[in-house]
């Protein structure tokens, strides 16, 4: 089901396997993947390129999620692969609008791959308004449970073997809808593991790692050189849609995510109430923002910097001209006042709206964008 595996290194090691893992770089790719995860769609660039490769890709991977998904989070790995990935990396999370517990490094810590390995992932399920910014929190009560779908070069055998020594754990194949796709722990309960916390510089490589605790993922193996890690039911959910025709996500956060594809990162989600800050919520009407039906961003590294495009999603064209008023009227202006930052973006800050959906657009200067993201 899954592709043969990748060369060996230069070192003979099996590449993608166990790999070294810049925790860094890890949280970077990730903090942008799950900013502030009440983020939804957007649709970051006027791609006109609708029957490209990388988006079939893209889709044929958001086509294997679960119906009434409410956060989709798509990283493409391929784009930002080369020599200037770390760069391109920082790029993104400087765009982040805080330091956030990454999907990433999650997968990392339970399957003991390498997310920079993958070709593309996508983080889907709950979106949580108070993620706790602290990249520790969770390490303390084992809560890493993120569901991904991954696309890469690894034999199911390779993804089994590192599962098994990341966790200490056999896990067993099962037969699920009369296919051998599913691979179970044999033990239930939390395991501690390590994450490589280097950059990859040989420099750091007495840098400590950081421990944390994981529930043990369950595999499921897909078609298109993809499979899925996470809690039982939700990857029994994904074969569900693989094998045996149940509806895949659709709606508004679909709609959203199409919209916004094609970027280095895209995310799409349900609205879980007004994207404006608290201190800012006696100033400015915030209901037109709670009646957004979803809210998206998407992101890429340009020379200028990063592009990034919001989209909100209402549920008709009336809200969506009052949203649109509200945002020109009042809120960028008083954002303006109150941040200088945001301020000398102001400038390059295109907001316009299409039907139902709001989209602000701005290329620039990433710490402008960083200021923007931390208001919005």
């Amino acid at each position: 089901m899954l592709p043969s595996p990748r060369r060996d290194g230069a070192d003979g090691s099996r590449r993608g396997v166990s790999a070294p893992l810049s925790r860094r770089a890890t949280l970077a790719a990730a903090g942008v993947a799950l900013v502030t995860a009440t983020a939804g769609c957007s649709d970051v660039f006027d791609d006109d390129s609708g029957d490209s490769d990388d988006e079939n890709d893209e889709d044929a991977l958001v086509a294997k999620t679960p119906s009434e998904t409410p956060l989709l989070a798509h990283l493409d790995v391929a784009q930002i692969a080369g020599d200037d990935a770390e760069a391109e990396l920082e790029a993104l999370v400087a765009a982040d609008p805080g330091d956030v517990d990454g999907a990433m490094t999650a997968f990392a810590a339970r399957t003991g791959l390498d997310p920079l390995e993958a070709d593309e992932l996508l983080v889907f399920g709950e979106a949580d308004a108070d993620a706790d910014a602290d990249a520790n929190s969770d390490a303390d009560n084992g809560d890493l449970a993120d569901d991904i779908l991954v696309r890469g070069g690894w034999e199911t055998a390779d993804v089994v073997d590192s599962l098994e020594a990341q966790t200490g754990i056999t896990y067993e194949e099962t037969t699920y809808l009369d296919e051998a796709v599913l691979y179970e722990p044999s033990e239930s309960g939390p395991v501690d593991v390590t994450l490589d916390t280097t950059l990859g510089d040989e420099s750091e490589d007495d840098t400590p790692d950081d421990a944390t605790t994981v529930e043990p993922a369950v595999l499921g193996v897909l078609e298109d050189d993809a499979f899925v890690v996470g809690s039982e039911s939700v990857v029994e959910a994904v074969l569900d849609v693989e094998y045996d025709g149940a509806d895949a996500v659709s709606g508004f956060v679909r709609d959203a995510y199409g919209r916004a594809r094609g970027a280095q990162l895209t995310v799409a989600s349900e609205s879980v109430g007004t994207i404006v800050p608290e201190q800012y919520r006696m100033l400015i009407d915030d209901d037109p923002f709670e009646d957004a039906e979803a809210i998206g961003r998407s992101y890429a590294v340009t020379d200028a910097g990063i592009a990034l495009e919001v989209g909100l999603h209402a549920a008709d064209e009336d809200e969506a001209a009052d949203l649109e008023a509200d945002l020109e009227g009042t809120y960028v202006p008083i954002l303006a006042d109150v941040n200088d930052a945001f301020d000398e973006a102001r400038d390059d800050l295109e907001i316009d709206r299409d039907g139902t959906v709001v989209e602000l657009r701005y290329e620039g200067d990433s710490e402008a964008v960083f200021a923007l993201l931390d208001e919005v």
